[in-house]
């Protein structure tokens, strides 16, 4: 098969992807939703955000049958991993805490509105997005021709790990240091995160990076690029990291963290 015919039936596919399986990221955002008007809080959404690549993977590996040893299985196994542990961190963080100030600064300036546009952005939107990232490694690998394991997809691997470990020793750093009552009102600056404002972010978006230098094994795996370039983008630009900021600014502390500390990759702190 031909670059050029590659290209396009992988947008012919795309567009069929998005088409077929609206209904089945219809059904799960309404399932989220309903969980969120049940609970009475939206950042349910957040433990949905990694839910949802499990439940997609799953879904494929179902359909597909691969051998977890084969390439195609690596990247469904890593995607799995990744959303499990997310998850399963997400939900014991907000395990008897009130609804994340974010979700809660969202119900204020929607007001009459929430209700639909909480479904629409936060959950349907939401869900659309993973949706979108998983499908060209997974499109990649599903219609891609075989090969065989090369250096690209080990440095892959070793990425993906890389940022696994990373971004889970960020979360549990800075939860052991929030369940200290000695560290009450007190700014994160310790550990990997005195090197980096948002190592749980740049963890999330190397392991993405990870999932690309795999597919960069098959032929025409280039075209997954989009995966990690909107992962990076929505953490960088849209929700992770801007909203984060945004909560911290009116720490007194803050001003002169963010002067010595990286926002995103982590560098030895700025005199």
């Amino acid at each position: 098969m031909s670059m050029w015919s590659f290209i396009v039936l992988f947008v012919l596919s795309l567009s069929s992807y998005l088409i077929l399986f609206f209904p089945f990221v219809f059904f799960i955002s309404i399932f989220w939703y309903t969980l969120s008007i049940i609970f009475k809080r939206n950042d349910i959404a957040d433990i949905a955000w990694g839910a949802n690549a499990v439940i997609f993977s799953l879904f494929v590996w179902f359909f597909t049958q691969v051998s977890p040893f084969s390439p195609q299985g690596v990247i469904l196994l890593a995607l799995i991993l990744w959303g499990t542990r997310l998850a399963w961190h997400i939900t014991k963080r907000i395990h008897k805490k009130s609804e994340d100030p974010r979700y809660f600064r969202y119900r204020q300036e929607w007001k009459n509105s929430f209700a639909l546009k909480s479904f629409l952005f936060i959950f349907l939107g939401q869900t659309l997005l993973i949706s979108i990232i998983a499908i060209a490694p997974l499109y990649v690998f599903l219609y891609g021709e075989s090969f065989s394991w090369n250096l690209l997809s080990f440095l892959g691997i070793a990425l993906w790990l890389f940022g696994f470990f990373f971004e889970s020793l960020a979360d549990k750093q800075l939860k052991t240091f929030l369940t200290n009552p000695e560290n009450k009102g007190m700014l994160m600056t310790q550990g990997l995160w005195k090197y980096s404002r948002h190592p749980n972010y740049f963890g999330e978006a190397t392991m993405w990076w990870g999932i690309f230098f795999i597919t960069l094994s098959f032929p025409l795996g280039w075209l997954a690029l989009i995966s990690p370039l909107l992962i990076t983008f929505f953490l960088l630009k849209v929700t992770g990291v801007p909203l984060a900021e945004r909560s911290l600014e009116s720490h007194p502390d803050f001003p002169a963290y963010k002067k010595r500390t990286s926002i995103f990759f982590p560098f030895p702190q700025r005199k």
